[in-house]
């Protein structure tokens, strides 16, 4: 299980809270790897590293730098171990990538500033050496979907690219290149399941998705609704204790209006 990044909720007490509950969960689900959006960065290294810490799975990005070195500040790409039905493990290589942004500058590690190189640039570095450890190579694209095909048309090397940008989603396989793409939206609306089939070479031959969407079909798990409902209750704590500080500020409160 792999999220393609942009997963932090809006800068905030309650959306902290938010943020870190949905890092626990997807540590609970069994995730392997997060894309860093930039969402994930909207108040710098720092806060990111502060919200996700004890995270049980690792948060790449390939394309996400420092300026003054060019070099990545998080994991550029991971190589995963996936056992097979048969015993045979396919070794997944995953990289990140972002939409290339020139005016992006955010405060990194170490007094350093972050910026974000073009996904192109980055891929001709780690590509070649991901490929060879690798049986599969999936990027995790926060890209817009066009940027996702251009990519996929003039680079080789990759088997899959899995996006979530905006609202768009696939309804059907697409195949750019040797390059297959799939998106699935960016709300927790729905989930994407991509299944892989390889020949008795062990190269890939051919993809099959389904898009779930989430809907009542699908039965809870008692321990992560119990999970979820323990976040909800502290979101309400704060958000009375919002309210509380506001009526406590009001003018009336203070000594009461002066309108007549």
């Amino acid at each position: 299980m792999l999220d393609s990044g942009n997963f932090s909720d809006n800068p905030s007490p309650v959306g902290d809270i938010k943020t870190r509950a949905l890092v626990d969960a997807m540590g609970r689900l069994g995730y392997q790897a997060a894309n860093v959006g930039l969402r994930e960065l909207n108040l710098g290294y720092d806060a990111f590293v502060e919200r996700v810490k004890g995270a049980e799975f690792p948060f790449i990005s390939s394309n996400v730098v420092r300026k003054d070195t060019g070099e990545p500040v998080f994991r550029p790409y991971v190589i995963l171990d996936v056992e097979q039905s048969n015993g045979r493990t396919v070794k997944v290589g995953v990289l990140g990538m972002v939409r290339y942004n020139p005016v992006f500058l955010k405060a990194g590690p170490d007094g350093s500033n972050l910026v974000i190189s073009r996904p192109e640039t980055m891929l001709a570095r780690y590509l070649p050496e991901v490929r060879e450890k690798s049986d599969v190579v999936v990027v995790l694209a926060a890209l817009h979907r066009e940027d996702a095909k251009a990519i996929g048309g003039k680079v080789e090397g990759i088997d899959i690219i899995l996006g979530a940008y905006g609202g768009a989603f696939s309804v059907r396989d697409e195949v750019v290149g040797d390059t297959w793409i799939f998106y699935t939206g960016n709300q927790g609306k729905r989930i994407g399941e991509t299944r892989l089939f390889f020949d008795q070479q062990g190269e890939l031959t051919r993809t099959l998705s389904y898009m779930h969407f989430l809907t009542d079909r699908y039965p809870g798990n008692q321990t992560m609704q119990d999970y979820v409902n323990g976040v909800t209750v502290k979101i309400n704590a704060v958000n009375e204790t919002n309210a509380a500080n506001a009526a406590g500020s009001s003018p009336a409160a203070a000594g009461g209006s002066r309108s007549r």
